[in-house]
């Protein structure tokens, strides 16, 4: 009788690690891009009276840029360099018509907003060492990131601003706004 009700313990735990194993697979072999299968809006820019929603697939046509990013944090801490690939901004505001004579408000799901000039949208902005310390201005190229690494599904996405070149340059994390969904042209 006690090796039946052992079996049977046995038998209920193999069957629990069986469904959770089931479960970690299925999750680890889900879509990456999910937003970019089911062609959802994930993006709301207006200008003037107009107002355009894109999907994750209409912003990879307008423009598929990569490069190197990194940012001081307000406490000082660097972070480690990453590859983005997004929509020069530049090319964005193209896209609708605006030319770089405007600013823009760009605002984040929850409810976070950073207003860029036209030179910070041409990437004239501070850049910095691996120390910390200010090195000069310019030289990054600003982007409206849908990859970090080549994963669309990165913590601070689906959208988010980066400022990127060919080395990782370093610079302010004000101007990194996360989980980007709204862009004011202003």
């Amino acid at each position: 009788m006690a090796e039946s009700g052992k079996d049977k313990i046995i038998a209920g735990v193999l069957i629990a690690v069986i469904i959770v194993a089931a479960g970690v697979f299925a999750y680890y072999n889900l879509p990456k891009n999910e937003n970019k299968e089911n062609g959802v809006p994930i993006l709301t820019v207006s200008y003037g009276n107009e107002t355009y929603t894109y999907t994750l697939s209409q912003l990879e046509k307008i423009d598929d840029f990569s490069g190197k990013g990194s940012y001081k944090t307000s406490h000082g801490f660097i972070r480690e360099a990453k590859g983005y690939t997004g929509v020069r901004m530049t090319e964005l505001m193209d896209e609708i018509g605006a030319a770089c004579n405007h600013g823009i408000e760009v605002i984040a799901d929850d409810g976070y907003s950073v207003n860029y000039t036209c030179d910070e949208i041409n990437g004239n902005v501070t850049v910095y060492d691996f120390s910390g310390n200010e090195t000069g201005n310019g030289g990054v190229t600003m982007i409206l990131a849908y990859s970090e690494d080549g994963d669309y599904n990165f913590d601070d996405g689906p959208l988010r601003i980066a400022y990127v070149n060919g080395q990782g340059t370093i610079t302010s994390s004000k101007l990194w706004v996360k989980h980007v969904v709204e862009i004011k042209v202003i």
